[in-house]
């Protein structure tokens, strides 16, 4: 029967298979290292180059915006006049509509309910074109079969009158306004507002850096894995390192005992014989006490024998 084979961590096979792994791990944190952080590089300079504010790229910008910035305004003045020529006709339709109650006889009622039928029609009508009051700014007027069409064009909430709004701020500010949403998200002015903002990138290009975020991070990764590789690899060569750290210091050891040897060993001769008279003298005085000694033992000794008999 096969004895078990006994389990060390203190033999050569172990240690070399630990040794190989940690040269393993060592080149994988090196390999992954180098491709992240020139990743990270890689991306620092793509960004760089979206960013490059050459004239050529900033100026085709520009005539894009300026033709863009055209076309507004021939659309601000279409605007304007589709808005003026609609809030004319809602106007005379409340007019004709309020010419049609009086003519039925229906005189105005400021206190009129809504369930008063014209009568309240008629006061609906007649407020909302008092100029002397804004009176669309009311729910009752802005929601009322007959007068929200003239309120929205009146109050501007209108699409186009929001169109022309934006258009408006936009150009009015040179597109600086563009950072509102309301003109930034406006259908009329978002081609030009996100030019405006490329172009606005392009040219303050060099003041934010954010690519350097990436190099610095990039390098940092390069070195750090660089340095965590190197120091895994030199522990799997501890015991080469050891052994020639000791090839350095031996030769001038043995060098430094081959010229103690002498000094010591006269010391040591010149400590001899300056203590053998006194060892002499020492063993003289107890010579009579050790055989004293010597001849309680003995006495002892044949005691004992005597007793055992």
């Amino acid at each position: 029967m096969n004895e078990e084979k006994e389990f060390k961590y203190l033999n050569e096979e172990r240690y070399e298979s630990v040794k190989g792994k940690i040269k393993k791990a060592s080149i994988i944190v090196l390999i992954v290292g180098i491709l992240l952080g020139c990743t990270l590089i890689a991306v620092g300079v793509y960004k760089q180059k979206l960013g490059s504010n050459s004239p050529s790229a900033v100026g085709n910008l520009q005539k894009d915006l300026d033709t863009e910035k055209a076309a507004l305004e021939q659309t601000k003045t279409e605007l304007e006049t589709k808005i003026s020529e609609a809030l004319a006709t809602a106007k005379q339709a409340l007019e004709a509509k309020k010419s049609e109650l009086t003519a039925k006889g229906i005189k105005y009622d400021s206190s009129a309910k809504y369930d008063d039928g014209e009568a309240y029609d008629l006061k609906i009508v007649t407020n909302a074109l008092d100029p002397s009051f804004d009176n669309c700014a009311f729910d009752e007027y802005k929601n009322n079969e007959l007068t929200k069409e003239y309120c929205a064009l009146s109050n501007k909430t209108d699409e186009d009158s929001k169109g022309l709004a934006a258009i408006t701020s936009a150009l009015s500010s040179n597109f600086s306004e563009c950072s509102f949403s309301t003109v930034k998200n406006n259908s009329y002015t978002t081609k030009a507002c996100s030019i405006h903002e490329q172009i606005k990138n392009k040219t303050t290009f060099g003041t934010n850096h954010s690519e350097i975020a990436f190099y610095i991070l990039g390098a940092f990764i390069i070195i750090a894995s660089c340095m965590i590789a190197g120091t895994l690899y030199l522990n799997t060569k501890s015991r080469e390192i050891m052994a020639y750290q000791a090839q350095q210091v031996m030769p001038v050891a043995q060098e430094g005992i081959e010229k103690m040897a002498p000094t010591i060993g006269k010391a040591g001769a010149t400590a001899m014989k300056e203590m053998a008279p006194a060892v002499g003298e020492v063993a003289k005085e107890m010579a009579p006490a050790a055989g004293e000694i010597a001849k309680e033992i003995a006495k002892g000794v044949k005691s004992g024998l005597k007793d055992e008999k």
